[in-house]
């Protein structure tokens, strides 16, 4: 079995959380993203009731979300649900989600600097190394090329970055 992932537990209210998450979404907005979102999260719930699953087709099944071309906050919280209960059915699981689905290679635009003044400036653009969706925070590297960890507050994010990760409800 694989090394448990920091984050390796998993209750139902993830999967009712998610639900409710792609579900109001879609009321919001009908758009491609959450529909598959909804979708996913329901077959998950559908695989977590079978006897049969194996590591195919939870490997399977990860490869499709990791596929989506949408990245985002709420994909990443699924991909690392989903993670967690292959990880607690036995399977060998990845430690971290794709870079795609975290924001990785995405920009981002420091709009305030308080309180790290000497480490980034405002109005500059600085690639996103990793985001912590569960702390807020973003690794750049800074102007002294340090990847360092900092509170989102402090960036403006692309629009399908902000849009699921920075404006996302807490889980």
């Amino acid at each position: 079995m694989s090394q448990a992932p920091d984050d390796a537990d998993t209750d139902d209210y993830d999967a009712e959380d998610l639900v409710q998450y792609f579900d109001t979404r879609i009321a919001d907005s009908p758009k491609d993203e959450y529909v598959l979102g909804a979708k996913f999260v329901r077959e998950w719930q559908s695989l977590r009731l079978r006897s049969d699953v194996t590591q195919t087709i939870f490997d399977d099944f990860m490869s499709r979300i990791e596929a989506t071309e949408t990245a985002g906050a709420a994909y990443a919280h699924l991909w690392i649900t989903v993670r967690n209960w292959g990880y607690l059915l036995g399977f060998t699981v990845p430690r971290n989600p794709p870079p795609r689905l975290t924001g990785h290679g995405n920009s981002t635009l420091c709009m305030s600097n308080t309180g790290f003044e000497t480490q980034t400036t405002i109005g500059k653009t600085y690639e996103v190394l990793e985001l912590d969706h569960e702390r807020s925070l973003v690794r750049i590297a800074n102007d002294q090329q340090e990847n360092q960890w900092y509170p989102c507050k402090l960036f403006q994010f692309p629009v399908t970055l902000e849009r699921e990760f920075v404006q996302q409800p807490d889980w």
